[in-house]
């Protein structure tokens, strides 16, 4: 943002755009799920459980500009969950704990 002098993100690549044919903007959901996976591995969770621990946190990550900077904290997990969510169906209640619901 200090090279196009603007506030946030979003600014930003507006401003690029005007500029280039094409802005690339790295999402980071590798970065957030191998912090999550080493997460879920600390809490001792089974294998299959740190996979979609991961894998929801990456899937949080990308919903919001910001890189590995948008990583999920558990407000972000407990409003995922709760009804109408990104992940108020499925697989997930095993998250419930982790998040103090």
């Amino acid at each position: 943002m200090h090279y196009t002098r603007t506030a946030s993100p979003h600014d930003a690549l507006e401003r690029l755009a005007h500029l280039v044919p094409v802005a690339v903007v790295s999402l980071g959901a590798g970065h957030v799920f191998a912090a999550g996976f080493i997460a879920a591995t600390l809490w001792d969770l089974p294998l299959a459980r740190r996979l979609a621990f991961a894998n929801a946190v990456a899937v949080l990550s990308v919903t919001r500009p910001g890189g590995a900077v948008a990583a999920p904290g558990s407000a972000d997990l407990a409003a995922a969950r709760a009804p109408g969510g990104t992940l108020a169906g499925g697989n997930h209640d095993f998250l419930d704990p982790l998040i103090g619901r």
